[in-house]
């Protein structure tokens, strides 16, 4: 890539109208703001990767342009949103908390409130993490969510609401971002693909999709490592080669040895991945994700449809599932997500997973 910005930045949304998967939160802001009724606190949860910091950046952009696009899209040319861009702006304070967690750092977040904006309508202050506080800075910082001044907003954000005291919750605007579906960032990706003027496969598309497993910032850069080899045009081979991965129909034919309970078979699969050099966590990866999808489609195949998947990968799924019990396949899950959590503990990386592959064909029997 010519432009030396990480994918994620490069594409961040700089308007509300480019934000992914979130339209229940953006209608509620974006008529918020364009009624000038913005709220002192807001709370935004949600999975890492799905917007929370995108979105609390824009509304401190929206409540402080100057010239102000369809009554609530910042302009992204006016001073103060130029500003915002550049992590420039004086009356944008962040607080990342995961890492600036206790009293002090909130007493000086807090003291800064004080103080109107500088050149802005309004002070917006960013806590990321928030749920990191110690109880020491959740009550200095609840006194002044209590009585904020007028120019002060407070944006929250958090991937674990649970931790957030509930005198917290209750002051602030509560908004829970969506895990974004693999055809949402499907799209995303493509977007991204036609503006670095790259061509890409739709299979290789759909994996990269799913691989972000609802985090657009994750698939961004899973993204960025496989355009990143400066390649015009991309194909699944390029992307088994980058990333270690073995196709859907490989994935398929192993777990068809272990249903059909052929040690053997399925012991001389893995021998013949590792040899090829496979990233063995991939595979298990894989393998568990597969699973997955084939419990769902035991259950109701209609459920297959929100995972971006080929009709002839549904099908493959669909009748692989026919062979095999929905509680088997939980177990399969577990045995196969313990084998990847214990992959160093073994003198080789396949090993974890040949002892995986012969418990599965046991739990079967």
């Amino acid at each position: 890539m010519t432009n030396s910005l990480v994918i994620y930045r490069k594409y961040r949304p700089q308007v509300f109208s480019e934000v992914v998967g979130q339209d229940h939160l953006v209608k509620t802001l974006t008529y918020a703001i364009s009624k000038n009724k913005p709220a002192h606190a807001y709370l935004l949860s949600g999975t890492r990767g799905v917007g929370k910091t995108t979105v609390a950046r824009l509304i401190a952009k929206a409540l402080n342009c100057t010239d102000i696009q369809k009554k609530y899209e910042p302009c992204n040319k006016c001073a103060s949103c130029v500003s915002i861009s550049r992590n420039s702006s004086v009356d944008l304070l962040e607080l990342d908390a995961a890492s600036h967690r206790g009293i002090d750092e909130a007493k000086s977040l807090i003291e800064s409130v004080k103080y109107p904006p500088v050149s802005a309508k309004y002070k917006v202050f960013i806590i990321d993490e928030v749920h990191m506080l110690t109880r020491e800075a959740f009550n200095s910082l609840l006194k002044t969510l209590e009585e904020p001044p007028e120019y002060a907003v407070f944006i929250l954000a958090t991937t674990e609401p649970q931790k957030i005291p509930q005198t917290i919750i209750s002051r602030c605007q509560y908004f829970e971002l969506k895990r974004l579906t693999a055809e949402k960032i499907a799209e995303k990706v493509k977007r991204i693909l036609v503006s670095e003027k790259i061509k890409m496969d739709g299979r290789s598309i759909r994996f990269i999709a799913r691989g972000g497993r609802g985090s657009l910032r994750d698939t961004e850069s899973l993204l960025e490592q496989i355009i990143s080899q400066s390649k015009k045009e991309i194909v699944w081979s390029d992307l088994e080669e980058i990333l270690g991965i073995v196709s859907p129909e490989a994935t398929r034919d192993y777990l068809t040895t272990i249903f059909k309970k052929d040690t053997k078979k399925a012991l001389n699969f893995i021998r013949e991945i590792f040899e090829r050099g496979k990233d063995m966590s991939q595979f298990n990866l894989q393998v568990v994700d597969y699973i997955r999808l084939i419990v769902l489609g035991r259950i109701d195949k209609t459920l297959l449809d929100v995972h971006n998947l080929e009709e002839s990968e549904k099908k493959d799924i669909v009748d692989l599932g026919k062979l095999v019990q929905e509680k088997k396949a939980l177990a399969l899950i577990d045995i196969f997500s313990k084998a990847n959590r214990e992959l160093g503990q073994y003198p080789s990386t396949e090993m974890s997973t040949e002892i995986a592959t012969i418990g599965a064909v046991e739990t079967l029997k």
